[in-house]
């Protein structure tokens, strides 16, 4: 009587521990530490980025639609931006600058040229590091990482410019080129947090 009222004890008076740590294993959580990714892996997680890709191009397509220019070349309105916080946020900055990369090499063939390319290429590598760097320090918000991106996006091409024209006037550009960053980022920083609470929650690097 003894040995099966312990029995029944344990399976009904309490928690089976390694049941439950079974369920947070398959759940992809670890015991004492919450991983804010979003859990997909393989076929599930290249699906994902390939449509947060087609997302960036459709967006790249609109924003040539629409007269943004302001006398001022190179200004946009960042929209294609929002895919990538999103991707940055959401899986890390490894997978953010691959999704930036195809996006600019695609839109640079159907759209653009080599030269365009070279100039995306170079602003999206440094408002990438700029804005991985930023995130990780965990001192701003999506809207201030998006801002620190479309700034340093901006740099990245004048300082291209400036190399290939050999003329350091072309720098006077930056100054509405920031403006226009700064207002464009944080609602592209908007946008993307929006998004970031219905797809998942962000990455922690």
């Amino acid at each position: 009587m003894t040995g099966r009222g312990q029995e029944i004890q344990n399976s009904e008076g309490q928690p089976n521990h390694s049941a439950e740590g079974q369920l947070q294993h398959s759940a992809g959580e670890r015991p004492g530490r919450s991983d804010n990714r979003i859990q997909l892996h393989g076929t599930k997680k290249l699906t994902y980025l390939a449509l947060l890709t087609a997302v960036a191009l459709v967006l790249s397509y609109v924003e040539s639609l629409i007269p943004f220019f302001g006398g001022i070349p190179g200004m946009k309105l960042g929209l294609p931006n929002a895919a990538i916080v999103l991707v940055l946020y959401l899986f890390g900055w490894k997978e953010a600058l691959l999704v930036n990369l195809v996006r600019v090499a695609a839109v640079g063939l159907l759209f653009g040229n080599l030269f365009s390319i070279a100039f995306s290429a170079c602003g999206a590598l440094l408002s990438m590091a700029c804005m991985a760097a930023v995130k990780r320090s965990r001192l701003f918000s999506i809207e201030g990482v998006s801002v620190i991106g479309g700034l340093t996006h901006n740099l990245g091409q004048i300082l291209v410019a400036m190399v290939i024209v050999d003329n350091v006037r072309i720098a006077y550009y930056f100054l509405p080129l920031a403006i226009s960053g700064v207002i464009t980022g944080v609602l592209i920083g908007i946008i993307a947090g929006r998004l970031r609470t219905i797809l998942g929650r962000p990455a922690q690097l």
